[in-house]
């Protein structure tokens, strides 16, 4: 198993520490008439969008009450007006922001877009995304204890639930890359499917899960999914091996998939006004409080 960043994909600076451990379970059988199975899951996706739209939500609320003051107040000034023309124009850009957040363009860059790329050979189309939920200010995680925050323990994968999971020996690590070798004897899973040839119109699936160790953006732990496919076939002879060296069949040695990793939401869509709103407010002199006590700043 290796783990390795994606040079120039985002500024999130992610440091890949060492792998934790790795394990393997959830056997799955499909045939072609059947859908195939992946890595993607849509479960940290959903909690990103709804804590993002619920973000924006309140922002809205806010907008909605301070553009109404506005509008029923009876003499206005000139700096009412400019501050009612700003507050609409944000309610305006929130709308077309929480329409970008829910349904993103292709190449938009916003979580959860359409993939817009051509994969190397053997990785993964989808690209799955993982919610940190950092804090926005410093990126830190929100446990105050000692232990260890784990991200992506319930991101679990379609037929996954209430499998069983059995933990791999890991006999070394690599120094070069963030890199394990574990040693798996497919006896342990007492499975049919793992135990006999695969017929030609069959796939065989399971799950490898490993949890990787981050220092950086945070100290927290990582628990990445990887569906395989398996074919179980008999010992190749000496002259189905030299066969196969003539004709050079092309043949993968790995396989992968790619995360998303997202940090938080954007800070800006938690705060209730632009700054540069209130920058005006506070540079004009005008009370910054309403008269139902409430602040702007």
């Amino acid at each position: 198993v290796r783990v390795k960043p994606v040079q120039n994909s985002g500024t999130l600076p992610i440091i890949c520490q060492s792998i934790l451990n790795i394990s393997v379970g959830s056997v799955a059988v499909r045939n072609p008439l059947q859908t195939s199975l992946d890595s993607y899951q849509d479960e940290d996706l959903r909690e990103l969008r709804e804590k993002w739209s619920n973000a924006l939500m309140r922002r809205r609320q806010y907008l909605d009450q301070q553009i109404q003051k506005l509008v029923h107040k009876q003499s206005k000034t000139e700096q009412d007006i400019e501050r009612e023309q700003s507050l609409v124009q944000q309610w305006v850009n929130l709308t077309e922001e929480r329409n970008a957040v829910m349904v993103p363009q292709a190449g938009s860059g916003i979580p959860g877009a359409p993939a817009d790329w051509s994969p190397p050979a053997g990785m993964e189309p989808h690209i799955p995304v993982l919610f940190l939920d950092l804090n926005a200010d410093d990126l830190t995680t929100h446990n105050s204890g000692e232990e260890v925050t784990v991200t992506g323990i319930n991101s679990i994968l379609s037929k996954e639930f209430g499998n069983k999971f059995y933990n791999l020996p890991i006999i070394k690590h690599l120094e070069k890359d963030v890199c394990a070798v574990a040693s798996w004897d497919s006896s342990i899973h007492e499975n049919l499917h793992l135990n006999r040839l695969t017929p030609p119109n069959e796939r065989v699936f399971l799950i490898l899960k490993t949890t990787v160790r981050l220092s950086d953006p945070a100290p927290m732990d990582l628990v990445l999914r990887k569906r395989l496919a398996l074919n179980i076939y008999k010992k190749q002879s000496l002259t189905d091996r030299f066969f196969k060296r003539i004709v050079r069949s092309d043949c993968l040695s790995q396989t992968g998939v790619t995360y998303e990793i997202v940090s938080n939401i954007p800070k800006s869509s938690e705060e209730l006004e632009d700054r540069e709103s209130l920058a005006q407010i506070a540079a004009s002199g005008e009370d910054s409080s309403d008269a139902d006590g409430e602040t702007y700043i």
